[in-house]
C-alpha cells in the first residue's frame, strides 16, 4: 500500500484529477481536483460508484468503464463549461485489483488546435485571396530564392509557361530557356540593391514580348518578388506612331495640331518650311497670332468656330508667314475628340496653294485681256477702215486746192488722222500683241537711248541710275516696241514720284529654272537678259495688284492716263516670248521685272527693199479692187485712176471673182482686204491662184496680225498693206507688184 500512496501522492502534487476504483466499480480514492470536477467531497465518494458520479457529467459519448484498459477523449460538464479530458484508465500492481482513472485536462490544448485550425482556415482564404489577387493582375508575377528557385507564380505567368502553378514551384530560373530571366535574377541577388527595374525582351515558344520589369527583395534579402508588365502592344504602338509621325514630319503640307484655345500642341515639318516658324517658337503659341494679320483673324475664327460646330470644315485661309510673305491655303480641319478629362483638339492640314492662286490670276487676268482685246481689234479694224478713206483722200484734195488757208486745214486733218491711226496702232499692238521686225540687238542702247530722255525731259528732282553687268548677251526683239515698253514704265515710274525720287535701271543675265518658271503662265525655262525698272515713288496698292495690266484700269487722276500703257507693255513683252514681275510696297516703291529671251541668232531677215522708182504713175494697168467697205475701196480706186490705172470695184469675194472670170484677161492685179462677208481675202486670193497662178496680189488689212494674214493671203511683206495707209503707200506697193524690175533698179 506504500507503492499506492507513494503513486497517490505524486498524482496529488501534480494537481491531475484522478480516481481509483476497485472491480466494483466502487471508489477507493479520489483526488480533490476530480473531486471538484464532478462536485463530489472525495472523501465523501470513497465507496461510491464511480460510473454514477461520473456519468452524469459527461456530455460526449460515454465510454466503456469496464474495459481493462481505457484511453478516450471526453467532455465534462462543469459549472456550465465544457472540459476536455483524456481519460486513460490503467490497472494497478496492488494486492487487490485496482483501477486507476486519469483525467489529462486537454482544454487549452484543445482551444490551441482550434485557434491554429482557425487560423489555417484564415490564412488559407488569404492565400486564395491574394493569389486571385495576383492572378488577376495584368502582370507576370514569381517569388524566387536567393538560390534562384522558383517559390510561387500567379495564373498568367504560369499560362506563359505552359505550365500548372504547382509545377513551377521549386523549379531553377530558367528552366524554360528563358536565360535573359535568370541572368537578371543572378545579377540582382549579387548586388546591394533592394529594388531593380529593367526594359528586356523574352522569347516563350512562339511568343515574343517585351517586358517591363520590377523586382524587389524580402525576407532579409534572401527572396525577391518579380513582375513582368508586358508591353509589347505598346511598343508596336510606339513604333507605329513613330512611323507615323515621320510620314507626318515628311509630308509636304504643314500638320498642325491645337487646343480649344487655339494654343500649338503640334506643329510638323511641313509648317515649318510653309511658315518659316521653328517647331519650338510655335509649341506654346496661339496659332492665330502667327499667321494672320489682323485683317485676316475674322475668316480664321469663323473656320474655327465652325470646325468645333460641326466637327469639321474645309475652305481656302489666307494667312502670312513669319517674313512677312502672303500665303493662300487650301484648310482641312478636323476636331478630335477629348480622352478622360483632355481637352477637345484641332488637326490642321494646310496645303499651300499660292502659286496655283496666282497661276489663276493670271489665267483669268490673260482671259480679260483676250476677251477685251478681240473687241478692241474689231474696233480699230473698223475704225482703220474709217480713217483709210479720210488720209487717202486728204492727199487727193492737196492736189486740187492750193490755197494756204485750204492746205493749213487739210494739214490740221491729216494730223488728226495720224493721231487716230497712232491709236490705233497702239490698241492693236495691245489687242493682238504685234510682232515686228525682230532682230538681234543690243539692250543696252535702247536703255542709253531712254536715259537721255529722261535727262532731257524730267525733273530735276528724279534722279536716274542704270547698271549693266558685264557680258551681257543680246535679245531677239522690235527696236521700236520695247523702246515703247521702256518709255512706259519709267513715265509711270516719274508720275508716281511727284516730289521727286529715284528711277533705276538695270541689265544682267539670268537663267530660269523649269521650277521657278511654274509660278508665271508666261514663263519658260531658259535663259533671259532681265531688265529691271524700280523708283522710290508712291507704290501701287496690293488689291490693284492684279488689275494694273488690265486694259484702261489706271490710279492716275481722270485725263491723266488712258490705261493702255502697261497693257500694252504685256502685249509687246509676250509678243517677244519673254515675261514679266512686278512687287509693290506703299511708300517705298515699285519694281517691275522683264524677262527677255536671249538671242539664238545673229538677225532676221530683213523686209526686201522697196526701190525708190522715179514715178508712181501706172500705164493704163487694170486692177481690181475688193473691199466691204463701200468708203475705202472707192477711194483706192479714185487714187490709182489718179495715177494712171484702170479699176474694177467689188464689194466682196464672191463678186470680185465673178468680176475677175469675166476680165481675166485684163486684169494685172488685185487689192483685196482680208476681212469680208461671204467670201474673205483668203479664200479669194487661194480661187484666183487656182485659175491664175502668176496673178499680182496685194493684200490689206486694219488688224494687226500681219504675219498670220501674210501667210493666209500667201503673200511676202512686199505684197501687203497695213489700214489705214497712205495713196503714197498704196501706189508704191502697187508699183512694186507690177513692176519689180524698174522698182528695185
Amino acid at each position: 500500500m506504500q507503492d499506492s500512496s507513494l503513486q497517490s501522492l505524486i498524482l496529488e502534487s501534480a494537481e491531475l484529477a484522478y480516481c481509483v476504483v476497485d472491480e466494483a466499480d466502487r471508489v477507493a480514492q479520489m483526488s480533490p481536483s476530480l473531486g471538484a470536477l464532478l462536485d463530489a467531497n472525495p472523501s465523501d465518494a470513497i465507496g461510491q460508484s464511480f460510473s454514477s458520479l461520473l456519468l452524469p457529467k459527461l456530455l460526449s459519448e460515454p465510454p466503456d468503464l469496464s474495459a481493462d484498459a481505457l484511453e478516450v477523449d471526453v467532455a465534462l460538464l462543469h459549472r456550465f463549461r465544457a472540459l476536455q479530458f483524456r481519460l486513460t484508465k490503467k490497472r494497478l500492481p496492488a494486492s487487490r485489483p485496482l483501477w486507476l482513472f486519469l483525467f489529462a485536462d486537454l482544454t487549452s490544448q484543445k482551444r490551441v488546435e482550434q485557434d491554429l485550425d482557425q487560423t489555417t482556415k484564415i490564412l488559407r482564404i488569404v492565400d486564395d485571396q491574394l493569389q486571385a489577387v495576383l492572378d488577376a493582375v495584368p502582370a507576370y508575377i514569381s517569388w524566387v530564392s536567393k538560390d534562384g528557385t522558383y517559390l510561387g507564380a500567379n495564373q498568367r505567368l504560369a499560362n506563359l509557361l505552359g505550365l500548372k502553378l504547382g509545377d513551377i514551384v521549386g523549379q531553377r530560373v530558367g528552366f524554360r530557356g528563358d536565360e535573359v530571366f535568370e541572368q537578371i535574377v543572378k545579377t540582382f541577388f549579387a548586388t546591394d540593391e533592394r529594388q531593380i527595374s529593367a526594359e528586356y525582351r523574352i522569347a516563350i515558344d512562339d511568343k515574343n514580348l517585351v517586358m517591363l520589369f520590377f523586382g524587389q527583395k524580402y525576407f532579409d534579402n534572401s527572396a525577391a518578388v518579380f513582375v513582368g508588365v508586358d508591353i509589347s502592344q505598346r511598343k508596336a504602338m510606339e513604333e507605329q506612331l513613330r512611323e507615323q509621325a515621320k510620314l507626318l514630319e515628311v509630308a509636304r503640307d504643314a500638320i498642325i495640331v491645337v487646343d480649344e484655345n487655339d494654343v500649338v500642341l503640334f506643329w510638323n515639318s511641313g509648317a515649318e518650311r510653309l511658315y518659316g516658324w521653328k517647331r519650338e517658337d510655335a509649341l506654346g503659341n496661339r496659332k492665330a497670332d502667327l499667321l494672320y494679320d489682323h485683317i485676316e483673324f475674322k475668316q480664321h475664327f469663323e473656320a474655327q468656330a465652325r470646325v468645333f460646330q460641326d466637327g469639321e470644315w474645309e475652305g481656302e485661309l489666307n494667312q502670312r508667314a513669319r517674313d512677312g510673305r502672303k500665303i493662300v491655303v487650301q484648310s482641312r480641319r478636323t476636331l478630335l475628340d477629348a480622352i478622360g478629362n483632355q481637352t477637345r483638339k484641332v488637326l490642321i492640314v494646310n496645303t499651300d496653294i499660292t502659286e496655283k492662286k496666282s497661276l489663276e490670276s493670271q489665267l483669268r487676268r490673260n482671259q480679260r485681256v483676250e476677251h477685251i482685246g478681240l473687241l478692241a481689234s474689231g474696233i480699230a479694224h473698223d475704225m482703220n477702215n474709217v480713217l483709210t478713206p479720210i488720209m487717202a483722200s486728204l492727199e487727193m484734195l492737196k492736189q486740187t486746192l492750193s490755197d494756204e488757208k485750204s492746205l493749213k486745214r487739210i494739214s490740221m486733218l491729216e494730223n488728226s488722222a495720224h493721231r487716230g491711226k497712232a491709236l490705233m496702232e497702239q490698241i492693236l499692238l495691245f489687242a493682238r500683241g504685234q510682232e515686228g521686225e525682230m532682230n538681234a540687238m543690243d539692250l543696252r542702247l535702247v536703255v542709253k537711248d531712254i536715259a537721255n530722255l529722261i535727262e532731257q525731259t524730267f525733273p530735276k528732282n528724279v534722279a536716274l541710275e542704270a547698271r549693266f553687268e558685264p557680258n551681257l548677251p543680246f535679245v531677239l526683239g522690235d527696236n521700236t516696241q520695247l523702246h515703247q515698253v521702256l518709255l512706259n514704265l519709267v513715265v509711270n515710274a516719274r508720275d508716281a514720284m511727284p516730289n521727286g525720287g529715284k528711277i533705276t535701271i538695270s541689265l544682267a543675265p539670268v537663267s530660269i529654272s523649269a521650277e521657278q518658271a511654274r509660278g508665271n503662265i508666261d514663263a519658260r525655262a531658259g535663259d533671259y537678259v532681265l531688265l529691271v525698272v524700280s523708283d522710290t515713288g508712291t507704290g501701287i496698292p496690293q488689291e490693284h495688284l492684279d488689275k494694273i495690266f488690265d486694259p484702261f484700269f489706271t490710279t492716275k487722276p481722270e485725263g491723266k492716263g488712258t490705261g493702255l500703257g502697261l497693257s500694252t507693255v504685256l502685249s509687246i513683252i509676250r509678243a517677244h516670248k519673254g515675261f514679266l514681275t512686278v512687287e509693290s510696297v506703299l511708300n517705298k516703291g515699285t519694281t517691275f521685272k522683264i524677262y527677255l529671251p536671249v538671242a539664238t541668232v545673229d538677225a532676221t531677215s530683213a523686209p526686201a527693199a522697196m526701190g525708190d522708182a522715179a514715178s508712181d504713175k501706172g500705164a493704163g494697168e487694170t486692177i481690181l479692187v475688193v473691199d466691204d467697205d463701200e468708203a475705202v475701196g472707192e477711194v483706192a480706186a479714185e487714187l490709182l485712176q489718179n495715177a494712171g490705172y484702170k479699176t474694177f470695184l467689188a464689194k466682196n469675194g464672191e463678186e470680185a471673182f465673178t468680176i475677175y472670170a469675166e476680165h481675166r484677161a485684163d486684169i494685172r492685179l488685185v487689192l483685196t482686204d482680208m476681212v469680208m462677208p461671204k467670201m474673205d481675202g483668203a479664200n479669194l486670193i487661194r480661187a484666183l491662184r487656182a485659175i491664175q497662178p502668176s496673178l499680182a496680189i496685194v493684200a490689206m488689212s486694219g488688224l494687226m496680225d500681219k504675219e498670220k494674214l501674210m501667210k493666209m493671203a500667201g503673200v511676202g511683206q512686199d505684197s501687203f498693206i497695213t489700214k489705214p495707209f497712205t495713196g503714197e503707200t498704196l501706189l508704191r506697193v502697187v508699183r512694186q507688184r507690177l513692176r519689180p524690175e524698174k522698182a528695185n533698179a
